[in-house]
């Protein structure tokens, strides 16, 4: 129990950062005192998880911790330029309007959640479009809030069925898992591409392309142990995964429909006006 506690601790802290630089910065400057005191929190917490705390079984030692460590790095630097580079322009949307739809937006994805269509023996499932609420909540307000979205909606997934291994496969199978879905609000800036349909399955499919490595990291090299005979712990990684493919071709399809409605994409760029 320390264990998780110790999680949802920097999980509150991640996002109490986030959301006061994210929501409350709109309205007024942050204070640097504020900055040097969350980063100084968040940074000696996470080396506290990665480095102190150990494996819940030897087995569940990453196969290389510099090589994990280093790869999710890699990836969420990736994430976090492609945020930059697609989210120069600046949003008018109401903080407390765009802070009211993500509430909504994450209940109703937790409330999906429930609804599994399969569950997989080694964990994950395929749900009724769980992620599509963060998808467009991210469409419609950007990659960055988007992102501040996905990471709520994975603390409540680890509250709702915590599976605790390893410290970096706990990060990297919840709030970056799901804070990745954020990175489907890129597509707002693609103004090469004309059709909000098009937009949105774009959108889709790099969620669920970010998803997936997240998850394909945790599971080569946290979860090798599991692999099937026949397989190593890089093709199993790689097959079992898959099943994020199916949780975001459902939702896309749902989407696709949703959008197909041409006053449906206008009433979201009413809801967020850009300059």
């Amino acid at each position: 129990m320390n264990y998780v506690a110790f999680v949802l601790g920097l999980f509150g802290l991640c996002l109490g950062y986030g959301l006061t630089i994210t929501f409350v910065s709109k309205n007024r400057p942050v204070p640097k005192a504020l900055h040097v005191i969350f980063l100084t929190a968040i940074i000696g917490y996470t080396i506290t998880l990665l480095v102190l705390l150990p494996a819940s079984k030897s087995k569940y030692e990453p196969l290389s911790k510099v090589g994990m460590y280093l790869t999710t790095f890699i990836f969420v630097g990736v994430l976090a330029v492609l945020t930059i580079v697609f989210g120069k322009k600046k949003s008018l949307a109401n903080p407390t309007k765009s802070l009211a739809f993500a509430g909504v937006s994450i209940a109703l994805a937790f409330a999906l959640s429930y609804v599994k269509l399969f569950s997989l023996p080694q964990g994950g499932s395929v749900t009724l479009a769980s992620m599509l609420p963060i998808i467009i909540y991210s469409y419609i307000f950007g990659a960055k809030k988007g992102i501040m979205c996905g990471i709520i909606y994975g603390a409540l997934q680890f509250i709702q069925s915590p599976q605790v291994y390893q410290p970096m496969q706990i990060l990297v199978d919840y709030p970056i898992a799901f804070g990745s879905l954020g990175i489907a609000g890129i597509v707002r800036e693609f103004k090469s591409v004309k059709s909000p349909v098009v937009k949105f399955i774009l959108g889709g499919i790099f969620a669920g392309v970010a998803r997936y490595i997240s998850h394909f990291i945790s599971g080569y090299f946290v979860f090798s142990s599991w692999a099937m005979p026949g397989y190593s712990a890089l093709t199993w990684s790689l097959v079992y995964n898959l099943y994020v493919f199916v949780d975001v071709a459902i939702c896309i399809v749902a989407g696709s429909i949703a959008f197909s409605y041409k006053g449906l994409p206008k009433l979201f760029d009413k809801l967020n006006p850009e300059e």
